[in-house]
């Protein structure tokens, strides 16, 4: 006897982005690419996220819980980073070391948007701020950071989260992350993010940004 398709009793956008994600889920790792982390997934899905949650009234990580039978790992260091754990993998935590990129990238997806702000950056000079204008001539490659990939007001702030959102960036941008990554130098003394951080914003950037506090204390726990 034919099996009842179940996506046939649901809203059809719901059902159009549980295909969707289907998708995405299996692009990941049929390249081979290790955890996916839900974070990454909700920035690829863009607005289709904001539709699904409002359509199903729950969260993204709850929607892929109870609609497909990948195992969900956690993370982070409130334990609170959710990633799909790659077919055949053992790994059952997220603490995996992510990778140091350069402060001022870093800050342009660490620190959450002022309100009603739109954020682009500079790739050769890594300035960010609101008015591409401001931030170099015509030939420079300024790109948009949509809000999506910049911390919220309300993220726990853990290096994991902005990597991934950092990670999914790059990935709609094609650039390599390569060129964006801090050199390790020998030192007597590495600083902490937060002191490279502030060391890289101007006065106008200082005043006019905020951060949560659980972020200062991820950005002064992480050593460049």
């Amino acid at each position: 006897m034919m099996q009842p398709d179940p996506n046939e009793s649901m809203d059809p956008e719901v059902a159009r982005i549980k295909e969707r994600i289907q998708s995405l889920i299996r692009q990941h790792f049929d390249s081979g690419s290790g955890n996916f982390y839900l974070s990454r997934l909700g920035a690829q899905l863009g607005s289709d996220r904001m539709l699904l949650e409002k359509l199903t009234g729950g969260k993204l990580s709850e929607f892929v819980r109870s609609n497909f039978d990948y195992e969900i790992g956690r993370g982070g260091e409130k334990n609170n980073v959710l990633f799909l754990l790659a077919p055949g993998s053992s790994e059952k935590t997220g603490d995996r070391p992510t990778r140091r990129y350069l402060p001022r990238f870093w800050a342009a997806f660490a620190v959450p948007l002022p309100e009603n702000e739109q954020r682009h950056i500079n790739l050769a000079s890594l300035k960010f701020g609101p008015d591409p204008s401001a931030l170099g001539g015509m030939t420079d490659d300024i790109r948009a950071i949509a809000a999506q990939y910049i911390a919220p007001r309300s993220a726990s702030g853990s290096a994991t989260e902005t990597a991934a959102r950092i990670e999914a960036w790059l990935e709609t941008q094609h650039l390599d992350a390569e060129r964006f990554l801090a050199k390790r130098q020998r030192s007597d003394r590495h600083g902490s993010v937060l002191e490279a951080l502030l060391s890289a914003l101007s006065p106008k950037d200082l005043e006019r940004v905020s951060l949560p506090l659980d972020i200062v204390k991820t950005l002064f726990e992480r050593r460049t």
